[in-house]
């Protein structure tokens, strides 16, 4: 089977998404499938892999549209800060660039039996919905995988603006099917689209991954990871 995955989180980038991308990558070479990766490409991390699995790897273009420079003027500093925080709450930007470059993309390739885009960002998805509205049947199946709905999604601080929904209606309407890690995640889709949520679990061989991992070297301190917001800042000095 013809796979093409397009995402824009892959090996060497520790993320959950990274994760996920390399994995089904990697999983569907094993399985003897013909698979087509399209990402940020990087041939000193990337070549290696596509020796050892033997995939194709489009690259999807330069990297991302840059943020505004923080100013180390003291009056000035914080106007970049703002700027920078509108611009991504009203425009997804620079995130955004991943509509282009996925539509830009896919008019290059051929045609696959299953396309599996995979957020965040969810432009990706933007750009593959827009490919299908003006004609491009890239695969006979498309699935859209997402941890979290863009506009439903319950861990950021603000909700995104109203538009958005019609943006998240557009892909939903167009994609056979919306993968989650876990069943239970549905209900962060808008109602219509719930029904085509399907679980897909996540996972990987950390025996296979080893090799790919810089050696472990201890930390002489002992470090911790917590909900800053929860503490008060005075309590957590303090102790």
């Amino acid at each position: 089977m013809k796979i093409l995955v397009i995402s824009g989180a892959f090996y060497p980038e520790n993320s959950p998404r990274s994760f996920r991308s390399t994995e089904l990558v990697k999983e569907f070479c094993r399985q003897g499938h013909q698979v087509t990766y399209i990402g940020r490409y990087n041939s000193k991390f990337h070549d290696p892999l596509i020796s050892e699995f033997g995939f194709t790897f489009l690259n999807a273009g330069s990297k991302k549209w840059n943020v505004i420079p923080q100013n180390n003027i003291p009056v000035l500093r914080y106007f970049p800060r703002i700027i920078n925080k509108v611009l991504v709450h009203f425009f997804e930007y620079p995130d955004i660039k991943w509509v282009f470059d996925t539509y830009t993309t896919l008019k290059k390739v051929g045609h696959f039996d299953l396309l599996i885009s995979i957020a965040v960002p969810h432009p990706i998805h933007w750009g593959v919905a827009l490919s299908k509205k003006f004609g491009n049947k890239v695969a006979d199946v498309w699935i859209g995988d997402c941890g979290d709905s863009y506009y439903l999604n319950q861990l950021v601080t603000y909700k995104p603006p109203f538009y958005f929904k019609f943006i998240e209606s557009f892909w939903c309407k167009k994609v056979d099917f919306i993968s989650n890690p876990m069943d239970e995640m549905k209900d962060n889709f808008l109602p219509p689209f719930r029904s085509k949520c399907v679980e897909i679990p996540q996972g990987f061989k950390i025996e296979d991954s080893k090799k790919y991992l810089k050696p472990y070297t201890s930390n002489p301190h002992p470090t911790f990871a917590f909900p800053v917001h929860l503490f008060r800042a005075a309590e957590i000095r303090d102790q």
